[in-house]
């Protein structure tokens, strides 16, 4: 059972860095998309 909670609490902290890292955000009114090396992108 713990080697079990540990696995998904690994998994969840994985997962969780991925989308933390894969923020963007555009402020625009032509939709494209925010330029990756920016935090905040406004056009």
């Amino acid at each position: 059972m713990k080697s079990t909670t540990k696995t998904v609490l690994i998994a969840l902290f994985i997962f969780s860095t991925n989308f933390i890292i894969a923020q963007g955000v555009a402020i625009n009114s032509d939709g494209s998309n925010a330029d990756g090396s920016a935090m905040l992108d406004i056009k």
